[in-house]
């Protein structure tokens, strides 16, 4: 199983270089930063995945760590939230406020 690990791991640093070479080369092109956004999602999605099913999978082995479980499963949905509303905050434009004339 760990060395199943160990390749799998060593396939998305592979695939991480690649993209991060190909937007140096392609000079920051949209096509390229776009790439580099959707595979950033996918390992942060596969990232959270995995958080939350080792939090699951070990409540249901051990009574003992449900606490724990449940705190750091907590943690994580806060997280996630956060950077949500966050990002969603950000447009991107600065909007100029005038003062009304006095």
């Amino acid at each position: 199983m760990k060395k199943i690990l160990n390749i799998l791991l060593g396939v998305i640093l592979l695939i991480t270089v690649i993209l991060t070479v190909y937007a140096m080369v392609a000079g920051g092109s949209n096509e390229a930063i776009n790439l580099n956004l959707i595979w950033s999602y996918i390992l942060i999605a596969v990232g959270i995945a995995t958080a939350l099913f080792t939090a699951v999978w070990g409540m249901v082995n051990s009574s003992k760590g449900i606490k724990g479980t449940l705190l750091s499963t907590l943690l994580i949905v806060v997280i996630v939230a956060a950077a949500y509303l966050i990002a969603r905050g950000h447009t991107g434009r600065r909007e100029r406020r005038l003062l009304p004339a006095s």
